[in-house]
């Protein structure tokens, strides 16, 4: 096996034993069954995720549990049996307590030197799951990215040289730019992440463009006529950051092939026209609204 691997024991072994081979043996110093009264898991195939963001079956989790032979761990898999469902696993004395809603468990079970190197306090640990769980008196949100926040954070900041926002206030797609960075910080699907430094950009963050986008929506040297124009529910600026910071492949918004850019003329095109731009293309279509091609009344 390649070096940093473990060893076969250490890798084949809690295999082997959850496939049945009777010559494998979990061993007497593991943190044992995730039921600490020995009980069966009540749903042994329910998918989970612990505080380090592994997602597996609780039946895996219990067989990490049998052969993890780190003391400190074992309290990690002692909150996973609680996640689990069994009845018996005690709170620890040295846990934070409930914080309030899904996070109760890992607060209450878990105990504050657990996966804390910065040995915070619970509240500066918990700070971000406490604010988006609307925990009652948290209604400020944090302005640092703790240690939990930054070992689970998907997303790089929004500023995505680690710097300040400048404007925390400023509001950007009906959204402060504090807010999206705190949104930015839990979110959970990686293919969201592009949205997120686009945002920062429009929060004046000296983010650069991806390679692999449209470009400026009036083309190169071009600029907007009207920056605040509405064209299909957003102003034509907000189209333009769309055009310069989302990737080809971002499928954030529906486009009716899956939300997937296909080319950028299929994507962009109408909006450009829509927005004004000198170098769009004259569309074939039906036509104005207004036959003789004068303005509509209302638009």
């Amino acid at each position: 096996m390649e070096e940093g691997e473990g060893t076969c024991a250490e890798t084949y072994d809690p295999a082997a034993y959850g496939c049945g081979c009777e010559s494998a043996k979990a061993p007497e110093n593991g943190c044992g069954t995730l039921c600490s009264d020995g009980s069966e898991i009540p749903n042994p195939d329910q998918l989970v995720i612990d505080i380090h963001f592994n997602e597996m079956s609780c039946r895996d989790f219990e067989l990490k549990s049998l052969f993890e032979t780190d003391p400190n761990e074992c309290v990690h898999y002692n909150a996973m049996g609680v996640i689990c469902g069994c009845p018996s696993n005690e709170p620890h004395p040295e846990a934070c307590g409930p914080l309030c809603r899904e996070w109760n468990i890992m607060s209450t079970y878990l105990p504050n030197w657990y996966n804390n190197d910065g040995n915070e306090s619970c509240e500066e640990y918990y700070q971000d799951v406490r604010y988006l769980c609307a925990c009652p008196q948290v209604t400020t949100p944090p302005a640092t990215c703790g240690k939990l926040c930054q070992d689970r954070r998907i997303c790089e900041p929004i500023c995505s040289d680690g710097s300040e926002v400048p404007d925390p206030d400023f509001i950007a797609r009906r959204e402060s730019c504090q807010g999206w960075e705190l949104w930015a910080r839990t979110e959970v699907l990686q293919k969201f992440c592009p949205f997120y430094h686009m945002t920062g950009a429009m929060c004046g963050c000296d983010n650069e463009p991806p390679q692999d986008t449209c470009g400026p929506l009036c083309g190169a040297g071009d600029i907007l006529p009207d920056p605040d124009k509405l064209v299909n529910g957003q102003s034509c600026s907000d189209w333009d950051y769309a055009s310069r910071y989302l990737p080809s492949s971002y499928e954030l918004y529906q486009t009716g092939n899956n939300g997937i850019i296909r080319t950028c003329s299929d994507y962009f095109d109408r909006i450009a026209y829509g927005c004004g731009c000198q170098s769009s293309i004259q569309l074939d279509g039906c036509g104005p609204l207004c036959k003789d091609g004068s303005p509509v009344p209302d638009p």
